[in-house]
Parts: C-alpha cells; structure tokens; sequence
C-alpha cells in the first residue's frame, strides 16, 4: 500500500496508520470501536484519518476535556455511550501540597498507562481522576498515597468540569514570530529558541511547526518539548520603543 499519504501526519505516522486500520475495522468490518484516551494531537490525527468514512464521537467526561476516548462506528444510528468513570479523593491541603503532576506521577508509579486515564485536577484539598470503569477500581485499591498526602478514591456520580490551571505572566518582545515566543516561552536565547523549532519540538496547536517564521495568532497553544506547553493570549501594548507587552499563559 503507498503510503504517500502520511506526508500530512508529520510526527505521527504510527498513530495516523494505527487509526486508518481502525477505521478500516469500522468501514469494512462493521466493527464498533471505542478508543483508549486519546490526548489532543491525536484526536486531530483521527479526525483526519476519519474524515467522513465513518461515525466518531469524542467523549472525555464534559465538553472541555484535554483528553478523551473515541467512539467510532459505521453510521450514526450504532451511536452509544462511551464508557467513563469519575473518581474523586480528598487531603487535607493544610499539611500538604499538592499538583498535578504529583498526581499524574502516582498514577503513572502504580503502572497505569497515560491512554488509561483522561483529564486530573488537584484543586482545593480535592482530586479529580476521569478513566474507565475496568481501571476505576484498580486506582481504588492501589492508589493510596500522592506526594506526601494518604488518600482514598471514590466513584464520584456526579460529573465534573475540571478548569485549566494556567499560571499566566507578561513579557517584553519584538513581536509574534514563533522563535520569539518559544523564546519568551522558555527563558530563551532566539537562537536556542530556534534550535528548539528546527530540532521538531515545538507544535502549535497540536501542529508540528519548523518555520521560527511562523506568525502566532492570539490564544495560539504551544508546546515545547522538554518546558510545558503555554498559551500566547496576545499583545496587551506597545512599549515606547516600539517592543510590546505580551500574556502568556503556564499550563500547570
């Protein structure tokens, strides 16, 4: 089979292959299929990959999900829901501390892998977790402890819409290019900031980009290998010689 197709998924052939055989499963077999968690690029992938030869419905939880499962079937009348579980745990913040990635690292230490759970959020003493029900009640049973913080999930009923932690802070540039803002990003040289571009670390908006050209529209997503990712929310001024003032926001 020519591959000549996969010129457009660069960076993520092996995912654009492994879902054209899925899709095929579903067109040619009649096969329902409901994916494993699935992060943004790779539902961007899949949504390429699909087009319009089957039904897909993506499901993390709530609309604003990061990451979510894929139901894919023939047409819309084989259309059903996708299986989700909410777990929920609390600590007592006032003797400890915790982030996201305290969470993600237990979940991770107790042998999960990441396509097995979807959207956390460590908020207030209270930890969210979406995954599904065949997983639910192994995090139960073996995950008792995050950081420092003995706790104890629960399937929780009722579902929760988990908010973006974004750390946002301000920056003197010379303007929207992407190595300026990788640069900004980062705590960069524009040359380091360049090598980063080149070197295929860097997507926007899920979209491997290596122009450091490339002009950044507003609420742009970057991510950058091996720093986060961040938001480029816009210019907020210009200073009086002639730099501006731009947002940019940390995802925690």
């Amino acid at each position: 089979m020519n591959n000549d197709w996969l010129i457009h998924f660069k960076g993520y052939e092996e995912q654009a292959k492994r879902f054209d055989d899925l899709v095929d499963a579903v067109v040619f077999k009649h096969r329902q299929i409901i994916t494993p968690f699935l992060n943004e690029p790779e539902q961007e992938v899949l949504k390429k990959v699909v087009g319009s030869r089957c039904f897909m419905k993506l499901d993390g939880g709530y609309p604003e999900a990061e990451k979510k499962r894929a139901l894919l079937c023939f047409d819309e009348s084989e259309d059903q829901k996708v299986d989700l579980t909410l777990l929920k745990a609390e600590y007592a913040q006032t003797y400890v501390k915790l982030s996201h990635r305290d969470a993600l690292g237990a979940l991770l230490n107790i042998g999960l892998r990441s396509d097995q759970f979807g959207d956390i959020s460590v908020k207030e003493g209270v930890i969210y977790v979406y995954t599904v029900s065949e997983v639910a009640q192994y995090i139960i049973d073996e995950c008792r402890k995050i950081g420092r913080a003995s706790i104890r999930f629960k399937i929780c009923d009722q579902p929760a819409v988990i908010e973006k932690d974004i750390r946002w802070i301000q920056k003197i540039v010379s303007g929207n290019r992407l190595d300026t803002l990788v640069a900004a990003c980062c705590n960069l040289s524009r040359s380091k900031a360049a090598a980063l571009i080149k070197g295929g670390n860097v997507q926007v908006n899920h979209l491997l980009l290596e122009d450091c050209s490339a002009l950044c529209n507003n609420n742009a997503v970057l991510s950058i290998r091996g720093y986060g990712r961040f938001i480029y929310k816009g210019i907020c001024k210009q200073t009086k010689k002639e730099h501006y003032v731009i947002e940019l926001g940390l995802f925690q």
